[in-house]
């Protein structure tokens, strides 16, 4: 039960303080268009991010996992985050975003959180959930905008 506890909380905290160097999506290289993908099957799921987002986290923790997933570059230069396809996933044009069939969730924090659930790696002890959220939100509101 502690390793899941370790394993989502990390994903989250150490990775914004920047105190281990994390895989790029999927690989330890930088993530390019054309090293994104990380199956050629079609997945259910696909994560819309850039290398400097904190998609990364959300990539991380979905290779812990062991799930497969569609991996989409968005190039915020471009403004590919504020085309109205990218909008209809996440209205704040920010990154990441998570596409789960017919469902759409942004903010890592949030994404982290569901993923656990859909895949039973949430602990069922209302505290160490708690302790969980704690360190997510830890992360996003007074680590991470500094970092990112």
């Amino acid at each position: 039960m502690k390793l899941k506890i370790g394993r989502l909380c990390l994903a989250m905290a150490i990775s914004v303080v920047g105190l281990v160097s994390l895989p790029k999506i999927s690989t330890a290289q930088e993530a390019t268009p054309e090293n994104l993908e990380t199956s050629d099957a079609p997945s259910s799921l696909i994560l819309y991010g850039s290398t400097r987002s904190r998609s990364q986290v959300v990539a991380w923790y979905l290779a812990e996992l062991g799930i497969d997933y569609q991996a989409e570059a968005i190039d915020l230069g471009a403004g590919e985050n504020e085309q109205p396809e990218y909008l209809a996933i996440n209205p704040m044009g920010k990154l990441p975003a998570l596409v789960d069939g017919d469902f759409s969730i942004w903010e890592s924090g949030a994404i982290l959180w569901y993923l656990a659930y859909k895949y039973d790696d949430m602990p069922s002890e209302l505290t160490e959930q708690a302790q969980i959220v704690q360190w997510i939100l830890f992360a996003n509101s007074t680590l991470g905008n500094g970092l990112f």
